[in-house]
């Protein structure tokens, strides 16, 4: 959006030919290319060897919610993506370089730790929808992914994954006094402390698995990108946000958690993962309460949920009119939230952690 206008800037390109040889290189460069990053782009196009016989485009790249600069290269037949990444930059890319090492990353062509710059392949595809996981083999194939992650060895930093529920109550309880924040609240603390009994073991994880991060290639693979928030967490965070994002129905959390755990999960499995689920439900209402105004690109990735009543997060019989505002689609899904913790399968779920906690406690 960004990128209406491309001007030609010539720049001076330090490309190694030899010794002492330098080549001179064409670039086309968006108007809105901050000065300062073009410098980044000249290493990143030296080290991939760049000869100059090509003219490269640069133009900042569109729909990242990290903040991070992002820019689409275009080098002949060939395209990447360059970021510069501004936090958790060890891990972005330790977790970027395993996803490509594994296949469902994009490949991994340069670091640069001076800039904190990553040059990475231009996936090819769309963003991942819901109908692209009503096959059962991408649902599968989904859950080795997150298995594979769940299980890697590498360091990471511990992520805290109910932090951003804590800022948008501590930002928002003062001034939206009639959505019920007090109360969720305490619902959130009560489930904080069910999931600690659990006594689950903190894995590495994505942490941030929304369509816009999830890509469904030319070859009909799944792609995960924007390791910006990986760390050290509860597994079925992950878990849950898939099954919420793209709204799983029984039969589809079925296949996936019996993939994921390659046996049916256990009873505390389910309640933890239930319980989890609720934690992404109002993490979402305070996502929403952060756009402030009118929202478009939720109600255009959910409308055909809507249309067959099989929304989790908003109701399906809500009487909205386009565009729907932020805080209405937040009190949605607050108010779904507290339904579902008023509900028998939340004190089913409640019930069978304390009962396990219980017979965990020494005699």
């Amino acid at each position: 959006m960004f990128y209406f206008y491309i001007i030609m800037i010539h720049l001076n390109i330090l490309i190694p030919n030899g010794p002492s040889q330098f080549d001179r290189a064409r670039i086309f460069v968006a108007s809105s290319v901050e000065p300062m990053h073009q410098q980044v782009v000249q290493k990143a196009l030296a080290a991939i060897g760049h000869s100059g016989s090509l003219e490269v485009k640069i133009k900042p790249l569109s729909g990242g919610r990290s903040g991070d600069p992002l820019y689409h290269l275009f080098l002949g037949s060939d395209e990447y993506v360059l970021r510069i990444v501004r936090h958790n930059v060890k891990a972005f890319a330790a977790s970027t370089q395993f996803a490509s090492d594994h296949g469902f990353g994009p490949k991994l062509i340069y670091t640069d730790s001076d800039s904190n710059a990553l040059l990475m392949e231009f996936i090819r595809g769309v963003p991942l929808r819901m109908e692209h996981l009503e096959n059962p083999e991408m649902i599968q194939q989904f859950a080795d992914h997150l298995k594979t992650i769940h299980q890697n060895s590498q360091w990471l930093p511990p992520f805290d994954q109910f932090d951003k529920i804590h800022s948008g109550l501590k930002t928002n309880q003062k001034h939206y006094s009639d959505l019920n924040l007090d109360e969720i609240s305490q619902k959130v603390e009560e489930i904080e402390r069910l999931i600690a009994q659990c006594h689950f073991s903190q894995s590495p994880c994505h942490n941030d698995l929304h369509p816009g991060n999830l890509f469904y290639d030319v070859d009909g693979n799944i792609k995960i990108i924007d390791w910006g928030d990986t760390g050290l967490g509860d597994p079925l965070f992950d878990l849950a946000r898939i099954s919420i994002e793209f709204q799983f129905d029984a039969e589809q959390t079925t296949l996936f958690l019996h993939r994921y755990f390659e046996r049916p999960p256990e009873d505390l499995e389910k309640a933890h993962f239930y319980l989890m689920q609720q934690v992404i439900i109002v993490q979402t209402g305070f996502a929403l309460l952060d756009q402030k105004g009118p929202i478009h690109e939720l109600v255009a990735r959910n409308l055909d949920r809507a249309a067959k009543k099989e929304m989790l997060i908003i109701p399906a019989d809500s009487n909205f009119e386009f565009p729907i505002d932020s805080k209405e689609a937040a009190r949605w899904i607050f108010d779904t939230f507290l339904e579902n913790t008023r509900s028998d399968t939340f004190a089913l779920a409640v019930m069978r952690i304390q009962c396990v906690h219980v017979s965990r406690e020494p005699k």
